[in-house]
């Protein structure tokens, strides 16, 4: 199932918002994160990369040569980063060793991880069911503040939101 066009223009709309937001240049964008949840089964994580790859390819240039940090949301002990260009996340070939993961996870650990290791992506992605999570609200806190709560978008096949210290919003 594709991105409706109300879901892609919430995307795009999230997407503006992140990169405009304070102090980040608006004319280049060098890096960005990209978040699979395991959680979801293959056919649903691969359609809704590509269509989140589709959409901001074709909303703005600065897209084209970004540096994509592809994160494996597995478990909450098994996080794994590899550099992945837009294009191949297009072309569907991140899939090939994918395997649905039905473990429930928690969502301050993801967000604990991607904080000391993606903070320098000026945008982050977490495609998701939303089927996670909250158990320890003030590590959450710690982990979205300073930069993190305004830089992470949560995307599913019907809805864009943010996380905040209370969930999503």
């Amino acid at each position: 199932m594709a991105l409706s066009p109300v879901v892609r223009m919430l995307l795009i709309n999230g997407v503006e918002r992140v990169l405009h937001a304070p102090g980040n240049p608006t004319h280049e964008l060098k890096e960005m994160t990209l978040v699979l949840d395991y959680h979801m089964n293959r056919e649903e994580i691969g359609t809704l990369a590509k269509d989140v790859a589709g959409a901001l390819k074709a909303h703005s240039h600065i897209f084209a040569n970004v540096r994509c940090n592809l994160v494996r949301w597995q478990k909450d002990d098994a996080i794994q980063n590899e550099v992945c260009p837009l294009a191949i996340i297009q072309l569907g070939r991140f899939l090939e060793n994918y395997e649905q993961i039905e473990e429930v996870k928690k969502a301050e650990i993801l967000c604990d991880y991607l904080k000391r290791f993606h903070a320098r992506s000026r945008l982050i992605l977490v495609l998701s069911d939303l089927s996670y999570t909250i158990e320890d609200r003030e590590r959450l806190k710690n982990a979205l503040v300073p930069f993190l709560k305004y830089k992470l978008l949560f995307v599913g096949q019907n809805t864009v939101s943010k996380l905040t210290e209370a969930g999503l919003q």
